[in-house]
């Protein structure tokens, strides 16, 4: 009876060298999954992540489809394996960056992390971008059910820095009417005499895709 298992056995190994196949080993690793390649630059990196915002999150090896995942009243945000990571006051592509390391330590071999503003549940009209003296220069969003004024905006950027001309804020905004588009105009705002001297009527409502840019003031020596 030994005999004939073993002679099984032979003839066994025998047809697989002869069909080409090869017996599989204890010390045998499946190779990697190919990395997918998807640009860094795909992701943004002007808008800083606020409280309440939610965002879309998806790590693409997964093949599952993205989750909306909210940013706490922490500012930090519950991501599936790795737990709270902070996210308030970052892009979508530093945050990205971070946990495709966290990701990769212990989980993944590959992670190829894709992270989005989702803009239909922060009910977003839209973006103005701030530059230049503020604290957290970066695009705010102007929120679908009330305006935006410019005052709000250097709020949202955290305040104006110690040099800032803050009776000189500049609103670059697109000229109605223009015929290829590019054209703008250049509006100037006293957000001084709104914040600190209680004159509302000098502040002014943002429109999508105005850029806000606070430059230095001039110091005479």
């Amino acid at each position: 009876m030994e005999k004939r298992f073993l002679l099984a056995g032979f003839i066994f190994s025998v047809l697989l060298q002869l069909s080409g196949a090869q017996t599989p080993t204890a010390s045998a690793v499946p190779a990697p999954a190919p990395a997918v390649s998807v640009p860094a630059d795909l992701l943004d990196d002007k808008h800083r992540l606020q409280v309440g915002e939610q965002v879309l999150f998806r790590v693409v090896e997964d093949r599952d489809p993205s989750v909306s995942l909210q940013v706490m009243d922490s500012g930090e945000i519950l991501f599936p394996y790795i737990g709270r990571v902070k996210a308030s006051g970052k892009t979508s592509r530093e945050l990205a960056g971070e946990l495709k390391t966290l990701f990769e330590k212990d989980f993944y071999y590959q992670a190829t992390v894709i992270l989005s503003l989702n803009d239909a549940a922060t009910g977003s009209r839209g973006t103005v971008f701030v530059s230049g003296e503020v604290s957290r220069p970066g695009t705010v969003q102007i929120p679908k059910d009330r305006r935006l004024l410019a005052s709000e905006a250097i709020i949202a950027a955290g305040g104006f820095q110690q040099f800032a001309d803050q009776r000189k804020v500049r609103i670059i905004r697109k000229k109605p009417g223009s015929a290829d588009g590019k054209a703008t105009e250049e509006l100037i705002v006293d957000v001084k005499a709104v914040l600190d001297e209680g004159v509302v009527s000098k502040d002014m409502e943002l429109q999508p895709e105005d850029r806000v840019v606070v430059r230095a003031k001039l110091v005479n020596f």
